[in-house]
């Protein structure tokens, strides 16, 4: 348990970080999901009745429903529920079989109810068509699974970093000091909380990153929802930094100390220098920081980091951000549902956005993987025959928002079959292509 000074300031550097500030004014559901999924958390750890195992359940499938990264939980579920009986047939407990059945009743619960609520809310009550549920689907692609594990670990070691690595004007240095502080001390924290509790959390974050690993897509959104989590291991990481100044005594202090259970009198060149040693020894004060002056200094200097960004954000509330609302992407959109089949499939990089928005089936492709052939035969699977490019404005510069929304692997599969696809529509932002009959 953290105190009340540790968890204030956990919520402050998360919460204002200028890029969950900015993450608001984006029309995405992770600060949603991120809240249900620590919910379910706290209500599956703290309570053990049957009551909180369908709460848990119903609040399970509607987070399935909101993004598709849940199916954690119910992996969760069923890898506790698995290691619980294994550890108890292998103690040889008493009532083995009762803890079996309780078990088993418990997943049940849990399980039918996530899928179910799922099925319900997306066949039943909405009849969500496949338009915003499989789009990602598509680019998983198991061929090469050791190389795209290797580059997603560095790529989301470098995007977490850069989470403690805001603008923040002449004072540069401190993010390079406090990113590499507090990766470190994640590290630090995760190994000692498993060593010494490995539980219902940790199966959570391993299963989560696992996923990510595995999704060719990259994105520090994806990493949001465990955020709280890892600033949980870097406090534990950072408890095992003593800060007793005691242990900072003059070593003649240490050396001529008189060993109390041995009884044992340690010699001295004059008895005088002796006993003053010994009285400074007793009378040293133990000097300790204390958890709430740690918590109010570490989270000082980062908070402080935030200034440069946080004023940036203030001073351009008033501009239209990039994304949906934009002239241009109304633009799309209402061509997009006039002019096109409803059944029309189209690719996308973002392809839950342009589902919600212009009501067509839409898929994406691994943005990292140039293979066309390989491509070609995915989208000739999903029966595309429409493709949806967003592009650089002239004179723009390069940001982040921009490089994550730009598709090489499309371009280039458009610009290589040139008398299959034609340009059907286009503005400042986006071009429209469509296959040709």
């Amino acid at each position: 348990m953290f105190v009340n000074s540790v968890v204030l300031f956990l919520i402050l550097i998360i919460a204002y970080n200028p890029w969950t500030l900015n993450l608001k004014s984006e029309i995405i559901s992770d600060i949603p999901f991120t809240v249900i999924f620590i919910a379910i958390i706290l209500l599956y750890r703290k309570f053990n009745n049957i009551y909180s195992y369908i709460l848990v359940g119903l609040l399970c499938g509607y987070l399935l429903s909101v993004r598709t990264i849940g199916i954690v939980l119910p992996l969760a579920f069923f890898a506790k529920t698995a290691r619980d009986t294994i550890v108890s047939f292998i103690r040889k407990e008493k009532h083995t079989d009762e803890i079996l059945k309780q078990n088993l009743l418990k997943l049940s619960i849990l399980l039918i109810l996530c899928f179910g609520i799922y099925y319900l809310l997306n066949n039943v009550i909405f009849k969500i068509p496949p338009t915003a549920i499989d789009g990602y689907f598509i680019i998983f692609s198991f061929h090469d699974l050791y190389s795209i594990i290797l580059q997603n670990l560095v790529n989301y070691t470098e995007l977490f970093e850069s989470f403690f690595n805001p603008k923040n004007g002449k004072i540069n240095f401190l993010p390079l000091i406090t990113r590499s502080f507090v990766c470190s001390m994640i590290l630090v924290g995760f190994i000692k909380k498993v060593y010494k509790n490995f539980d219902f959390t940790d199966f959570i974050v391993i299963l989560y990153i696992f996923i990510l690993l595995i999704f060719p897509c990259i994105c520090l959104r994806y990493l949001f929802p465990l955020l709280p989590f890892f600033m949980s291991y870097a406090v534990e990481g950072f408890k095992t930094i003593n800060f007793d100044t005691s242990t900072f005594r003059l070593t003649q202090c240490s050396a001529e100390r008189v060993c109390k259970n041995s009884k044992t009198r340690l010699l001295s060149i004059s008895e005088s220098k002796h006993l003053c040693i010994l009285q400074t020894c007793q009378d040293s004060v133990d000097i300790k920081i204390k958890t709430p002056l740690k918590a109010i200094i570490l989270g000082s200097i980062v908070l402080i980091q935030y200034y440069a960004g946080i004023n940036e954000i203030i001073n351009n509330q008033n501009k239209k951000q990039e994304g949906p609302c934009t002239n241009e992407s109304q633009a799309v959109f209402e061509y997009i549902k006039s002019q096109t089949p409803k059944d029309a499939v189209i690719a996308f990089i973002k392809p839950r956005a342009l589902a919600f928005f212009a009501d067509r089936k839409c898929i994406s492709n691994n943005i990292v993987q140039m293979n066309l052939m390989l491509l070609k035969q995915k989208f000739d699977e999903a029966e595309v025959g429409y493709y949806l490019l967003y592009c650089k404005k002239k004179d723009e510069l390069y940001s982040s928002n921009l490089e994550s929304m730009l598709n090489p692997p499309l371009e280039k599969y458009i610009e290589e079959s040139p008398e299959k696809i034609s340009l059907m529509w286009s503005n400042e932002r986006f071009k429209l292509y469509q296959k040709n009959n």
